[in-house]
């Protein structure tokens, strides 16, 4: 936008100048005219600097002004890009939110698969354990503790 402003601050100048020329080029064109008209030779442009720096001004001013259209020309190209870039942004951005978004639920259901089976598992070790206990008189039991405390003491 700040480039828009300024090409279009810009122009003014040289909008300006061409106005004035034109407006030369068109009295210039009637006093031919009426020249012609009025049975005179045709006009012929005035000898001396004032002539040369009229037609250097305006070729100055074409110039210019060819430079000014050409520069409004790739800045309105420029811009059109920037909406093309700015789009395809926000599409990939909000592309991306919902892969995010999907990867997420994915997850949570993931999640929720793997703990079913780990409670499965814990539960079957549990009755395997409740089982040997259950298997097992308690003096065996005793007695297994006993030893591993003994052998504890005597590493430790």
């Amino acid at each position: 936008m700040v480039i828009v402003q300024s090409i279009h601050g810009n122009l003014e100048p040289f909008q300006v100048v061409e106005n004035r020329y034109s407006l030369k080029v068109t009295v210039h064109a009637e006093s031919i005219k009426t020249i012609e008209i009025n049975g005179y030779p045709s006009f012929k442009p005035p000898p001396g600097r004032t002539y040369q720096r009229l037609s250097r001004a305006a070729g100055s001013s074409k110039r210019s002004l060819s430079k000014s259209k050409d520069l409004s020309a790739q800045n309105a190209l420029l811009h059109q890009h920037l909406e093309t870039v700015s789009t395809e942004a926000t599409r990939i951005g909000q592309d991306s939110l919902r892969r995010i978004e999907h990867l997420r639920n994915g997850n949570g259901r993931w999640k929720r698969r793997l703990r079913m089976p780990q409670h499965a598992e814990m539960l079957e070790r549990i009755n395997q354990l409740n089982i040997l206990r259950e298997s097992v008189p308690p003096s065996a039991l005793t007695r297994a503790a006993t030893r591993a405390a003994r052998f504890e003491a005597c590493i430790g």
